[in-house]
Formats: C-alpha cells, structure tokens, sequence
C-alpha cells in the first residue's frame, strides 16, 4: 500500500490571484506468484521474478487533484484505476490497465503496455 498527499500554494505575483491546489492517491498491489518489492533511495524496486514463468502483479489507484483557475474559480476530479503487471523477467514488464474518471468527458480509458527496464 503506499499513498501520497500534496499541496501547493504560490504567488502569482502581479500576474494575479494566488494559487492553490491539493491532491491525494492511494494505491494498493498485490503480488500474486509472492515475489516482495524493495525500497531504495526513496523509490520502489520492480519485483524479480523467481519462476521462469515470471511474476504476476494486480493494482488498484484511486486519485483526486483541486486546483485554483486562472478565471479564480476552481477545478476538482478524480479517478479510479485497476490493472496488472505480468513482470516476465528482470528487464521486461506488459501492463494492463482500465482507468475512469466520472468528472472527465473521456470516459473509461484502456491501455497496454511493454515496459522495458535498461
């Protein structure tokens, strides 16, 4: 489980109002084949994989941003993502993912991806 929360305020100066804006995750992975995830200088390490057939990885996200416009009024949303991460070995990753977010026109959103660690 890991989650973040930040905020921000800053002076636009005479260019107009101040700024202001926050925002939250959280998010949780679950390692289905066991493989754990090291912790080194402030970032998460990929999961080895110990079986030749690699490691399976399933997540969940939910996000939220609120930020000032510039018009002084403000703008919030936030999203909700699952996916998994088949790591097939050190260096490759595929990611699956579904994310939807109610506040955007957009929709729900699909991606695939080939991750490649150098």
């Amino acid at each position: 489980v890991q989650a973040e929360y930040a905020r921000l305020r800053a002076d636009r100066g005479s260019a107009g109002s101040d700024i202001d804006g926050d925002g939250a995750y959280l998010m949780a992975s679950w390692r289905v084949t066991g493989e754990s995830r090291g912790y080194r200088d402030g970032l998460f390490e990929s999961p080895r994989p110990a079986r030749p057939q690699g490691a399976l990885e399933l997540v969940a996200r939910v996000s939220y941003l609120a930020v000032d416009t510039a018009a002084g009024g403000r703008q919030s949303g936030h999203s909700v993502s699952i996916g998994g991460n088949w790591y097939i070995n050190r260096y490759w990753r595929i990611q699956a993912q579904a994310s939807d977010s109610p506040d955007d026109d957009a929709g729900r959103i699909y991606g695939l991806r080939l991750h490649h660690l150098f």
